[in-house]
């Protein structure tokens, strides 16, 4: 190919004709395997709900019951963080 025949092609054809690509990004290659993780995670944890040895009744409860007790300790941890900084 001569320079002629090269102009009006930008890299991306450049780059196929030589039968090369762009080097991807860590970020793009990162981020698939994240949401493989984050969805292993999410599957694995439905099974071992499922195959807990609690009854359904009961394990829905202790779930409840423990997201209740999160929910009361956030809270009282903003309202020390609000307390501090209207004081402060």
């Amino acid at each position: 190919m001569s320079m002629k025949q090269l102009m009006g092609y930008d890299l991306d054809n450049i780059l196929r004709i030589a039968k090369l690509q762009r080097r991807r990004k860590a970020l793009e290659l990162a981020l698939p395997a994240l949401g493989y993780v984050a969805l292993g995670a999410a599957v694995g944890l439905g099974v071992g709900l499922m195959l807990a040895p609690a009854p359904g009744h009961r394990l829905r409860q202790d779930v409840s019951d423990r997201i209740d007790q999160f929910r009361s300790r956030m809270a009282a941890k903003g309202e020390k963080m609000v307390n501090a900084t209207t004081q402060g």
